[in-house]
């Protein structure tokens, strides 16, 4: 071996670099990535988000958001009735009662306990006695409207033997009308009902007022049309006509019936 050759051997080819040497370090390099791009398995690729089939929407502005609106409607609805009605099932066998020279079997219900800071306090309201079995069913009530006076709306009064009022309902059953009497005290309601019908096993008092503007039950109607509406423009706000559509099938026949009460309500 000669000297050049030694001397090849000793100094190694220079390295060579192209561009910036910091750029092309691949020692202890760090990857940065832009704060606003996601990740995934292929590096920086933007994750482009799959958006749902339009028939997809259709159904869901065509079923599911009218089985949503009937839900809430619904449930506004019953709140209201809540509000507005007391009833009771509870009743017990009492002994007889004589009123107008004839013996009538006597049953008392026990009503809520904020049933006596209501009753009669009201602008209309109906007390109603029901007995409803497999073979014979009959009602009974009364009821007051402040329009036309205070007190029970009956059919006049009758005092038992121990001077107790008793108010004469409106009662009617298989046989044609009947004489039923009942009697409130606080919260226990009693019923004096000829011996040959079945006890009564249901009352219920139902009361209102002159309709606000903005109630429960007037929500739970309003909710329709404005469901409607309010889903048909977010639709096509949104780019997704397809559940406008789906909206507007069943949405024309609420807002036909809307339209329909409300012209109803003006002429009358």
């Amino acid at each position: 071996m000669d000297d050049s050759d030694t001397l090849q051997v000793n100094n190694p080819p220079q390295q060579i670099l192209i561009g910036n040497s910091a750029e092309n370090d691949i020692f202890d390099a760090v990857v940065q990535t832009n704060p606003g791009m996601e990740q995934n398995a292929w590096g920086n690729a933007p994750i482009e988000e799959k958006s749902r089939p339009q028939w997809v929407w259709f159904v869901v502005g065509l079923i599911l958001f009218p089985i949503v609106v009937g839900i809430i409607s619904a449930s506004l609805a019953f709140m209201s009735e809540l509000q507005t009605e007391n009833y009771s099932s509870e009743v017990q066998r009492m002994e007889d009662i004589q009123l107008g020279g004839e013996t009538f079997s006597l049953h008392e219900f026990s009503m809520p306990s904020n049933f006596k800071n209501h009753y009669g306090t009201h602008e209309y309201w109906d007390l109603n006695v029901e007995s409803v079995t497999n073979y014979e069913n009959w009602y009974a009530g009364i009821h007051g409207d402040m329009d036309e006076g205070d007190g029970d709306f009956g059919f006049g009064t009758e005092v038992d033997n121990s001077g107790s009022i008793w108010t004469k309902t409106n009662a009617y059953g298989g046989e044609g009308n009947l004489t039923v009497y009942l009697q409130v005290e606080g919260n226990t309601i009693r019923v004096a009902s000829p011996q040959n019908l079945n006890a009564p096993n249901h009352v219920n008092y139902y009361h209102y007022d002159d309709p606000s503007i903005f109630t429960l039950e007037s929500a739970s109607i309003l909710l329709w049309p404005v469901s409607v509406i309010a889903g048909v423009v977010w639709g096509f706000a949104t780019n997704r006509r397809a559940f406008s559509y789906g909206v507007m099938i069943w949405g024309s026949v609420v807002l036909f019936v809307t339209a329909l009460i409300l012209a109803i309500m003006i002429l009358l």
